[in-house]
């Protein structure tokens, strides 16, 4: 058996990305971006919304992560944008990402992951990763990374 969570009226079209946080000390948030850029951060062990957002409109290209450590951090990301967002108290801050001292520019952004608590890396369509801090300025590329 599991446990079943309906965003009912909260996402009014379909998923493009969720994760499941602990971005309280009380855990258990699940984190939603509709297709719309509409995002939604849910206390599902309550049945409750803790805030919601819009993000970007894009046609259903969304990337969505969230830090692992508690920091009550998460980034969305897609066509030409990367955000960096915290939660303080039922609301969602947001710090566009920057392109610093780097040759970085604004890319299709496909997918993200937290590194650790101060360093997130993204991955571009023409084959890039950006390495971000979090306070969302872009640190150092590497060109047309090979798997």
């Amino acid at each position: 058996s599991g446990t079943s969570v309906q965003l009912k009226g909260e996402i009014t079209c379909g998923i493009a990305s969720l994760c499941f946080c602990d971005i309280t000390a009380s855990g258990s948030k699940l984190a939603c971006v509709g297709l719309d850029g509409h995002m939604v951060v849910y206390a599902w062990k309550l049945g409750a919304k803790v805030t919601e957002v819009q993000t970007e409109v894009e046609n259903g290209r969304h990337v969505l992560d969230v830090s692992g450590d508690g920091r009550k951090q998460l980034v969305t990301s897609g066509v030409d944008h990367i955000k960096f967002w915290t939660l303080s108290g039922r609301s969602l801050v947001v710090t566009l990402g920057t392109y610093g001292q780097t040759a970085g520019r604004p890319q299709v952004f496909l997918c993200s992951q937290f590194v650790d608590t101060h360093t997130i890396v993204t991955g571009t369509q023409e084959g890039s990763i950006y390495v971000w801090n979090t306070l969302g300025v872009l640190i150092h590329i590497v060109k047309h990374a090979r798997a």
